[in-house]
């Protein structure tokens, strides 16, 4: 898996996710491109990495952004029994 970063004080940054195969212990070996070390994971932690779809890694707009609508105008507030 490639994963690309980005904040203001690193910049972007761009590495891969390396996952080996399970062994007998159920666990994994890991490796990322910007680390010379290897990790031992347990399965429910790669299940995530090779299970989700690349929709759930992106970012998702927040809810109640910006739709270019007003909210809370005089009009919207007004009930009609005057």
């Amino acid at each position: 898996m490639t994963i690309t970063t980005e904040d203001e004080a690193a910049g972007e940054q761009t590495f891969t996710i390396q996952v080996g195969a399970e062994d007998e212990a159920g666990q994994y070996v890991m490796r990322a491109s910007n680390s010379p070390y290897y990790v031992l994971v347990a399965q429910f932690t790669v299940n995530d990495f090779i299970e989700r779809t690349r929709e759930a890694y992106l970012a998702q707009p927040e809810e109640g952004g910006d739709t270019g609508e007003t909210i809370g105008t005089e009009e919207s507030e007004t009930t009609g029994s005057e």
